[in-house]
């Protein structure tokens, strides 16, 4: 009977241990997973972010694109205007389109080009000044 006795408050022991052990294996799996869950919360924030990112990236290459085809339209008047002039008129329209290019400020900004009344003003101005020498 002793022999019994201490087999159980052995196995009695035994199985304390691995209650304890268990309930410190749950609170790592608990403190992990909430740290994983913190760190995919971060991640979402991220993706998100870089979804914003290339919306902004995506707006102003065709951004870009306008302009470039606003400059494209521009060349070709310059280039009509240059084929009908004689060299010192030619020279004139050089300096006029100068101002009117000055005018529109920076080539990357022509975006309010034909949007804003001010810089619609004064192009019809610089314009009717182009078109002087043709009448």
């Amino acid at each position: 009977m002793p022999q019994r006795n201490r087999l159980l408050h052995l196995c009695f022991q035994k199985w304390i241990r691995l209650k304890e052990d268990c309930t410190i294996s749950r609170r790592r799996c608990l403190f992990k997973t909430l740290k994983h869950c913190k760190t995919l919360v971060e991640l979402e924030k991220g993706v998100d972010g870089l979804f914003g990112s290339f919306a902004r990236l995506d707006s102003r290459i065709s951004s870009v694109g306008l302009t470039a085809a606003k400059i494209d339209h521009l060349q070709v008047f310059i280039y009509m205007l240059f084929s009908c002039y004689s060299v010192d008129a030619q020279r004139e329209t050089v300096s006029q389109t100068i101002e009117l290019i000055n005018v529109f400020g920076d080539l990357m900004e022509l975006s309010p080009l034909f949007s804003d009344d001010s810089y619609v003003a004064g192009a019809a101005s610089i314009v009717q000044k182009l078109r002087e020498p043709l009448a």
